[in-house]
């Protein structure tokens, strides 16, 4: 894991990926959301697995984008994993019951793939994590450029970054 600016990690590998997924889980605590933007196959789902790995899951994190949301207990923090790409309106997601779905999770942590389809949907105390397969000659290589606000991202921002919170 190499920090290549002030909010851009570079991931070489699933060993890095990993690592990252560690630093996160560390910073995050009951009520967090992660949103998590990227093309496909860009590290997204990858990322969540390592995550609840971190985390102390019973079952590890698959892609959510056939059964849209998971749940993953057995950890610090039970994870409720989605995903909007095959959501067409945010009516749609209103009738999957995604107020009662954030409401029941206010102790446990909701990941996001595509989360950037209904950003209105997204609460403002996030950690957004942006994935890019990056341009190099190593396929494995992952740029995430961290941003977003609240508590859980300081907490995160503090762990990836703890030069930049100190001046």
């Amino acid at each position: 894991m190499v920090r290549i600016s002030h909010n851009q990690i570079q991931l070489d590998d699933l060993d890095d990926t990993e690592a990252f997924a560690d630093v996160v889980a560390q910073s995050l605590q009951g009520g967090d959301f992660l949103a998590l933007e990227g093309d496909l196959g860009s590290g997204k789902t990858s990322f969540t697995r390592s995550l609840t790995r971190a985390l102390g899951c019973a079952r590890l994190a698959n892609s959510p984008t056939y059964s849209l949301f998971q749940r993953y207990r057995g950890g610090r923090l039970e994870v409720l994993h989605g995903d909007f790409y095959r959501l067409g309106s945010p009516h749609e997601l209103e009738d999957l019951g995604w107020q009662e779905m954030t409401e029941e999770m206010r102790d446990g942590l909701l990941v996001i793939e595509w989360a950037g389809r209904f950003p209105e949907a997204l609460p403002s105390n996030r950690v957004h994590l942006t994935w890019k397969l990056s341009d190099s000659d190593i396929e494995e290589r992952r740029m995430v450029t961290v941003s977003g606000g609240g508590k859980a991202f300081e907490r995160l921002a503090q762990r990836l970054f703890p030069e930049e919170q100190n001046s």
